[in-house]
């Protein structure tokens, strides 16, 4: 751990303490989980550690260190995603003993990984990429040109007969088979293409700006397409995947990139969240609804200052958007949990996708969705509040430990037969992460994504080998 890392994990105590002024629970066990939070993102930085940690351990730090930070401070402990009218706070203390098990258990993973498992160089290809290459940054205008083309023509078709849009019901009329292909295109296709373009620039250890840009634009629109508020997702899967690239080669406008790549994400996310927040209103919301809102929001910005509402709603935004502490809450409260009631969640079974709303929440299902029959909001545990399913702290630590090392060999699958594209292996470990954040909802549907990297890996082993039998052959 270097000086800048040793400076963020004592910036990161820091606040901890602070915080802990005014914290009513157990300051140790809460200090105890703020220690091995920030230990987790920071380790993940290393050089040795695979980039699938990076991930993980930021949507944990999202989702539990930062999260009771801010609703105990901004919202004294009511978070917007829980009934109000139960008491979850009684379980307060259970859920912080929960998140360390899991989180720690995660940490201990990546210390594994950084010990005995850790990120060699990833140049020993499986094929001779140098004329794919080659052929990439000789064409690059005329890819770029295609690349763009296809980015709009399949967002467009997506957006206007709403093929897959994250929160509405898809066009039962387009084929599943046809929809199963866009769905794939749009979750990390279309990135997969961005991270080979960007991963064969690097080949003159300098990276093509004008593939950044474009790998920038596609999740731009892909996520106005898909209503989603998540552009930042497979943008951060293509940036770290670029850094953990200069970590083992260094190239020549690694401060070029970061700026630019910065500058064009700060002002592309913004305009993807105005957007996206119009067009999921009127997407998600009847006119009646519509009004009530925006007598709300009037009232508000007559009371509050605007800007104090604005810092408000920002923050709401960031620490809601992330799911973590409050769903181990809700499971701390339901009292049926053994591993019995675990199996039955892993039946298909129509009742078995709402049962964290419904059995465990005791949610009523149609007071939280929007009176439009097209839209449905899903509510999820995440993976550390979906293993207490079972009541067992000792099964929590032991499942977290195994699916951190098991996805740590799985990246390096990836690397090796994408013959070395550090970039495409970021993105797949940026999936199955996200995956991992927000599981719970139909979790018996998992082999579906498993299946669908695979199948996009085996699509990409295979142009590789395609074009090495035909640079062979000439």
């Amino acid at each position: 751990m270097n000086n800048f890392k040793k400076i963020l994990f004592l910036i990161s105590l820091i606040i901890s303490i602070f915080f802990l002024r005014n914290y009513e629970y157990n300051k140790l066990n809460f200090f105890i989980l703020s220690i091995i939070c920030n230990a987790y993102f920071i380790i993940s930085f290393s050089k040795k550690v695979n980039l699938f940690h990076i991930f993980n351990s930021f949507f944990l730090w999202m989702g539990f260190w930062f999260k009771i930070l801010i609703v105990h401070t901004f919202f004294d402990l009511n978070f917007a995603e829980l009934n109000t009218q139960k008491n979850y706070l009684i379980f307060f203390e259970e859920s912080i003993i929960v998140s360390i098990i899991g989180i720690s258990a995660f940490l201990l993973s990546s210390i594994y990984n950084y010990y005995c498992s850790p990120l060699n160089n990833f140049d020993r290809k499986i094929f001779n990429d140098n004329q794919t290459s080659d052929f990439i940054n000789r064409y690059k205008n005329i890819i770029i040109i295609f690349f763009i083309s296809l980015i709009l023509i399949i967002n467009f078709i997506n957006f206007r007969y709403s093929i897959y849009q994250k929160g509405l019901i898809g066009n039962e009329e387009i084929n599943k088979y046809i929809s199963s292909i866009f769905k794939w295109l749009l979750i990390f296709g279309l990135t997969s293409l961005s991270a080979v373009f960007l991963f064969h620039s690097l080949s003159r250890k300098i990276l093509s700006v004008k593939f950044l840009i474009t790998a920038l634009f596609e999740n731009f629109v892909t996520s106005i397409s898909l209503l989603s508020r998540g552009m930042f997702v497979n943008s951060m899967a293509i940036f770290f995947g670029i850094i953990k690239y200069y970590q083992f080669y260094k190239f020549k406008n690694i401060k070029k990139t970061i700026f630019i790549f910065l500058g064009s994400f700060l002002i592309l996310f913004t305009m993807s969240l105005v957007l996206t927040k119009e067009l999921r209103t009127k997407e998600f919301f009847k006119k009646s609804e519509l009004e009530s809102m925006n007598l709300i929001v009037v009232e508000k910005n007559f009371f509050l200052d605007i800007v104090e509402t604005n810092l408000r709603e920002f923050f709401h935004l960031v620490s809601h958007r992330f799911v973590g502490f409050e769903g181990v809450l809700s499971v701390s409260s339901y009292e049926n949990k053994d591993f019995n009631f675990l199996k039955k969640t892993m039946i298909k079974s129509k009742e078995k996708d709402v049962i964290f709303s419904k059995i465990i929440k005791k949610e009523d299902i149609k007071n939280t969705q929007s009176l439009k029959n097209s839209s449905y909001f899903i509510k999820v545990p995440g993976i550390i509040g979906y293993l207490y399913y079972s009541g067992s702290l000792v099964f929590i630590f032991l499942i977290c430990f195994f699916i951190g090392v098991s996805i740590t060999y799985f990246e390096k699958i990836v690397i090796k037969f994408s013959n070395g594209n550090i970039l495409f292996a970021s993105l797949i470990s940026q999936v199955i992460a996200y995956r991992l954040s927000h599981f719970g909802y139909m979790p018996y549907n998992t082999y579906l994504i498993c299946l669908t990297i695979i199948l996009n890996l085996l699509m990409i082993y295979l142009f590789y080998l395609v074009i090495n039998k035909l640079s062979s052959s000439n």
